[in-house]
């Protein structure tokens, strides 16, 4: 991860956006991607703590947005970014058919793989 973002997932985000991705095709038959080459830039960086700075600037005009609206952006971004995300995937594993598991499941054994998961929901439970 770039050392010089603190936000992991900004990190993440950022690191995939300048990176040159190839899909590699192993023994089994599975594709995967992976990481070529990575472009490294100090100015992407600036640029995204200028705008942070700006976006707190900006502060008062934020004021003036109605909350229903920023609702909605933000339900809006947590369902866009559901496909990506493994815990989601972990739980549409509870209801479906061991025939139609994807290839992720296949390196580690199912009840590891659900117990963690409960887990992880214990834990979310426990925090709302």
């Amino acid at each position: 991860l770039p050392w010089m973002i603190a936000a992991t997932v900004r990190s993440i985000n950022h690191l995939m956006s300048l990176a040159t991705v190839a899909q590699v095709t192993d023994s089994h038959g599975e594709t995967a991607n992976r990481v070529v080459h990575v472009i490294e830039t100090r100015l992407a960086a600036l640029l995204v703590h200028a705008l942070v700075l700006v976006a707190l600037l900006a502060a008062p005009v934020f004021n003036k947005v109605p909350t229903s609206v920023l609702f909605g952006l933000f339900l809006f971004m947590g369902v866009a970014s559901l496909s990506s995300n493994r815990f989601y995937h972990r739980l549409k594993l509870f209801v479906m058919q061991p025939s139609a598991y994807p290839p992720f499941t296949r390196s580690v054994s199912l009840l590891k793989l659900h117990l963690f998961t409960a887990l992880q929901v214990l834990a979310m439970a426990l925090m709302v």
